[in-house]
């Protein structure tokens, strides 16, 4: 067994503990391991891990929970001065700009701060030093049920609360009050993108950035949407792939170079950290970077590297840096899919023998990438339907047409980014050939995207279903560990995989059956009003449906249609509207869109 696995199993499960459940089932795990490891001293070692893990997480993580509740307490909706540093770049939205500090006074922590469109607009930079007297604002929590918790986002990116000001409130007192190395780091990467933009056209240079940086904050909401559609938005994050493939390059031009390999792997691990401190600290960059230098660690040590232990160690540190990012969908993404390559790629290129002798290279090479992506999908899917609330029957074509032209792009928009800075001119000449290969992958991204069943619309399973899909995929892939073989689990494989089946779609079934029951529930759309009527029959009526004239929150989009699935309803019988005021009637209409893109099966 491998030690830090089972640390990162107790750790995870002392975050959970100190998130969702009581002190007192702290103590009933410490009782129950004692118990386990007076009776069965093979395991001692093991559990011991695992208990000191799950505690240390479950107080760390209680501590953090108290943290953020004393800082809400103290400072909710009162008028505070404040100093702070201005830690990210300008966020341009329609009646604000936005910026991330670290306050500085009268206690650390971190905040988001709007500036409204108001009178004469001040530009604040990376590293500038100010202060404001303005009032702490803590934010929302899930307002309906099932529905997004801006205070739990936040707290993935390590942040409190927020603060919304007018320009004439805040006053600048001095520049470049940062970290020399992150100054100098925030530099080479604004320099680098605003260089790319001055030789490739807009939309070119924005997915340049986002698959070469990870810098996806230009990129239009319609360009992220044809992404996301397509099952392609993996590619706009640095993830394992990216790094292989800027690797690989390097390795290609050490290798030129002649230098010793012990020197070439401390190099790499130098560029990798210089590299996260990039592109930031996001979690599947995170995984991937940590996963390599610890290989690269092994090599220079002369040690054996352990794919699940390096694995488990990237969870470890992520995760001590800041528990909430196990709730991120990032983390979950990037964890889950690695682990499902590592589980079943090899296991599937096994079972499908494709090749033929004449063009074996070829079919292997895209038998490979069928096995991968459909390996990293086997773990998301639950993910995504989680999430997202969708499946996808087109991810493997789509992957397998664009995969290999992101891989040429990515490598050019290295080079290309080396060459700003050094000779001009040959980035210009590089941009010439890679501008055709990005608007390539926007043009695969829109068409696949608006292809039949790209995006089927589900309803959001419980987490019991989701354990069970798990369990069903370990039926088929693995075979049964000695305890559960002492039972003849084996012998009875098929019919508990029958029982699985039917227990994960049981609750669709009995929502067919009458219950004598009439719900009305009232759903929070902001701006106008919307209810949802369950009769005994079980006929659903939606009264209303929210939406406002006036920004650009889709009200139909983001919160009533995942609340109704959430609610497992993928049918509206009947819909009423009280007026048809845009704020009772507007949003409503957003089903029928769906229903005419060929998005849903909602009607």
């Amino acid at each position: 067994m491998r030690p830090f696995c089972i640390a990162t199993i107790g750790a995870i499960l002392g975050i959970i503990i100190g998130l969702y459940l009581n002190s007192i089932v702290l103590f009933v795990l410490l009782a129950l391991g004692l118990i386990v490891v007076l009776f069965k001293q093979s395991l001692k070692k093991f559990i011991i891990i695992f208990l000191i893990f799950s505690c240390t997480f479950t107080i760390y993580t209680k501590y953090l929970e108290n943290n953020y509740s004393k800082i809400n307490s103290k400072y909710a909706e009162k008028q505070t001065y404040f100093e702070a540093i201005v830690i990210s770049d300008k966020q341009a939205k329609e009646y604000k700009d936005v910026y991330e500090v670290q306050i500085l006074k009268p206690e650390k922590f971190k905040i988001i701060l709007n500036i409204k469109h108001s009178g004469e607009p001040i530009l604040l930079e990376y590293g500038d030093k100010i202060k404001f007297f303005a009032s702490y604002e803590v934010p929302s929590t899930s307002r309906n049920y099932g529905g997004f918790s801006y205070m739990q986002y936040l707290k993935t990116k390590s942040i409190a609360g927020t603060v919304s000001i007018k320009p004439y409130q805040v006053e600048l007192i001095e520049k470049n009050e940062i970290f020399v190395v992150n100054k100098i780091i925030h530099e080479i990467k604004t320099n680098a993108i605003s260089k790319i933009k001055e030789i490739l056209p807009e939309n070119s240079a924005n997915l340049c950035t986002g698959i070469a940086l990870g810098e996806i904050s230009d990129l239009s909401e319609e360009i992220k949407e044809d992404f996301t559609k397509s099952n392609l938005l993996h590619m706009l994050a640095i993830s394992g792939a990216n790094i292989s493939y800027m690797l690989g390059g390097i390795i290609l031009l050490i290798e030129r170079l002649k230098i010793h390999k012990r020197w070439s792997k401390v190099f790499l691990i130098i560029f990798l950290i210089f590299f996260m401190g990039l592109v930031g600290f996001s979690s599947s960059v995170a995984r991937a970077c940590i996963m390599v230098i610890l290989q690269l660690l092994a090599g220079i040590l002369f040690k054996k590297s352990d794919i699940y232990q390096n694995l488990a160690i990237s969870s470890l540190i992520i995760l001590t840096i800041n528990p909430y990012l196990l709730l991120d969908i990032g983390f979950q993404l990037s964890f889950g899919g690695t682990i499902g390559i590592i589980l079943f790629s090899k296991k599937l290129l096994n079972k499908v023998k494709l090749e033929t002798p004449m063009i074996k290279k070829v079919i292997f090479s895209i038998k490979e990438i069928c096995m991968v992506t459909l390996s990293a999908n086997l773990l998301i899917i639950p993910i995504m339907m989680l999430h997202f609330n969708t499946v996808s029957l087109t991810f493997l074509i789509s992957n397998i047409i664009a995969s290999q032209i992101v891989e040429i792009s990515l490598m050019m928009s290295i080079i290309l980014i080396i060459a700003v800075f050094i000779f001009k001119p040959i980035a210009i000449l590089i941009s010439i050939f890679l501008n055709p290969l990005l608007q390539l992958i926007l043009i695969l991204a829109k068409f696949f995207g608006n292809l039949p069943f790209s995006q089927i619309l589900v309803p959001t399973p419980k987490i019991w279903q989701i354990i069970l899909y798990y369990l069903l995929l370990y039926l088929i892939f693995f075979k049964a560990p000695n305890i559960l073989k002492q039972f003849n689990i084996t012998k009875y494989k098929k019919n508990i995989f029958s029982i699985l089946i039917f227990l994960i779609i049981l609750p669709y079934i009995l929502k067919i059956f009458p219950d004598n029951k009439l719900t009305i529930n009232f759903i929070d759309v902001g701006q106008g009003d919307s209810m949802l009527i369950q009769t005994p029959s079980k006929k659903k009526i939606l009264i209303d449906g929210g939406g406002s004239e006036f920004g650009t929150f889709d009200v139909g989009e983001k919160t009533l249609l995942p609340y109704l699935l959430d609610r497992e309803i993928m049918k509206i019988d009947y819909l009423i509207f009280s007026h048809f005021d845009s704020d009772h009637c507007k949003r409503a209409f957003y089903y029928y869109a769906k229903l005419k893109s060929g998005g849903s099966s909602y009607r």
